[in-house]
């Protein structure tokens, strides 16, 4: 019985790291996305802008998403 419960506690603490290292994960993957999601609002707004402004070429896309 004693192994078992060893067994058991054993395997609770691997849960409870593998829990914790997920929740880091998380944490850093949203923290990214984040960033990311910036970067496109970013991108989008000046591809939104050029074409108001009538710059419609590929080069000056490149160049403004660039700059």
């Amino acid at each position: 019985m004693e192994n078992k419960e060893k067994k058991v506690t054993k395997r609770e603490k691997d849960l409870d790291k593998d829990t914790n290292d997920l929740i880091e994960y998380v944490k850093w993957i949203t923290g990214d996305l984040g960033v990311l999601r910036d970067r496109v609002r970013i991108a989008e707004k000046i591809i939104s802008d050029l074409r108001t402004t009538g710059e419609e070429s590929v080069e000056s896309l490149l160049n403004n998403l660039y700059e």
